[in-house]
């Protein structure tokens, strides 16, 4: 009898562990700019919204397009002299400019809108992470 006791006492503590176990909150996402950090190349160009409709534009890129270089503190465009960023939640500051952007897999999406000296156009850029 005392082995049966023995047997349920050990079922019941490694239930208790399997359920406290399955409990447990999932691992936090990465975080953005751990997502952000390696090559992306431009996919789309997509200007709307302007003041001045002539300004309007959608572009698709196939050949010479712009190449985005992330660390975890500095983008590099295009081979340009590197730029701090910071991040606070889905909006990245570059250099005084500030986007919104969003990570969907291997796909980085930044918009920007301008301000009305500069033809209150909304900007769109879409890249994928190489």
């Amino acid at each position: 009898m005392r082995t049966s006791k023995s047997i349920y006492l050990m079922l019941l503590i490694l239930s208790l562990f399997l359920l406290l176990d399955g409990c447990k909150e999932d691992d936090p996402l990465q975080n953005p700019a751990e997502q952000l950090i390696g090559i992306w190349k431009e996919t789309s160009y997509v200007v709307t919204e302007c003041t001045d409709t002539a300004e309007n534009e959608n572009e698709t890129c196939s050949s010479n397009c712009e190449i985005w270089v992330f660390t975890s503190t500095t983008i590099t465009e295009d081979n340009d002299t590197p730029d701090p960023y910071t991040i606070s939640g889905n909006i990245m500051t570059i250099d005084g400019s500030v986007f919104e952007f969003s990570i969907n897999g291997t796909t980085l999406t930044l918009m920007f809108k301008s301000n009305a000296a500069n033809g209150n156009c909304k900007i769109v850029t879409t890249f994928n992470k190489q």
